[in-house]
């Protein structure tokens, strides 16, 4: 059993390790500047230091993020978040929710349920902002969340619409819904139109 010992304990440390990169927990720092929440999957994972380096200097940014969450997963990290109720949440999710109803796993109702939860959880102090999915990979599925977002503005009154900037550069391949360097600052860009409009 001994010789074991060794290559399991280094499986079980690339294993860490591999899970820890694939997920961002930053809290806020108490710096009393706004506090700006972002909350998602790989793709907010992903866009971490680029949101560190465009926001950090004017916020202070919370980060949740990791791989392959869902709105499901996500419930308690929202409703915490609500409680602390900072100035601007920005909340991008749906695209493993997405998979999950093409796959018949979830149902539509319960993938908008979810949003609709996280959209009422927070008090009116909070400017909540939405970023939509994109439609290439799941398009029935990703185009009906999207059209809940769009089509309840009581709940979801400021809604990125990232489907409808897409383009093939920002895109490492056409396969990869992950945007590159190019799509992040895009993206990042059309979140700060959103919070322009933020009181």
């Amino acid at each position: 059993m001994k010789k074991y010992l060794v290559p399991i304990t280094a499986i079980l440390a690339v294993l860490l390790l591999s899970a820890s990169s694939c997920a961002t927990s930053q809290p806020f720092s108490n710096s009393g500047a706004r506090r700006l929440q972002f909350t998602g999957d790989s793709i907010t994972q992903q866009a971490a230091p680029d949101i560190n380096a465009h926001y950090g200097s004017t916020y202070d940014v919370g980060i949740y993020a990791f791989s392959m969450a869902d709105t499901s997963l996500m419930g308690p990290a929202i409703a915490a978040e609500a409680a602390l109720a900072p100035q601007i949440e920005i909340i991008n999710l749906g695209g493993m929710d997405s998979g999950y109803v093409q796959g018949g796993v979830r149902t539509l109702a319960d993938v908008t349920g979810g949003f609709d939860a996280f959209a009422s959880e927070f008090p009116a102090s909070t400017c909540l902002i939405f970023v939509n999915l994109d439609t290439r990979a799941l398009p029935a599925a990703a185009q009906a969340i999207n059209d809940h977002l769009s089509g309840n503005p009581a709940l979801f009154p400021r809604v990125v619409d990232w489907n409808g900037a897409w383009q093939a550069g920002y895109f490492p391949s056409p396969g990869d819904a992950h945007p590159n360097e190019t799509g992040r600052q895009a993206m990042i860009a059309l979140e700060d139109a959103a919070i322009a409009t933020c009181p």
